[in-house]
């Protein structure tokens, strides 16, 4: 009888050691999931407190869009892009009705101006874009 009670003994204490292995890791994976899921719910939540409106497009010698924060999130000023058929505004952002610092606050009007205006006549459409993913109802406008 002893003569199996040391291989029971030995199994029984490798089994401990898989066990608590398995264990260790499966804690160490549901915790990292667990941050995964919280960091991208705030993302979300983020996203779903912003919202961004395009008011006017003046396409007169340089093309100027003006775009409300009718959101509840702050955005940096240098996060702020626009793009009028497709292709992307090089020139500058300011706030024009606001507070004048580099941040885009809620209630506050941004002009996004481009340097010059190469648009022909007709219908054109006009979206802005923050932190790289956060885009605005198309706006259409006639040159």
């Amino acid at each position: 009888m002893s003569g199996s009670v040391v291989p029971s003994l030995i199994f029984f204490v490798g089994s401990l050691v898989v066990v608590s292995a398995f264990v260790g890791i499966a804690n160490t994976s549901i915790t990292s999931s667990g941050s995964l899921i919280s960091s991208t719910g705030d993302v979300l939540a983020k996203d779903l407190r912003s919202s961004l409106d395009i008011v006017h497009v003046n396409a007169s010698s340089t093309i100027s869009v003006y775009a409300v924060n009718s959101g509840a999130t702050f955005y940096e000023l240098n996060d702020v892009r626009a793009s009028v058929d497709g292709e992307w505004l090089e020139g500058s952002v300011l706030v024009v009705v606001g507070d004048g610092d580099s941040l885009w606050e809620p209630g506050e009007v941004v002009q996004v101006t481009n340097s010059s205006n190469n648009l022909v006549q007709g219908w054109h459409e006009a979206r802005l874009l923050v932190q790289g993913r956060i885009w605005s109802p198309s706006f259409t406008f006639r040159r």
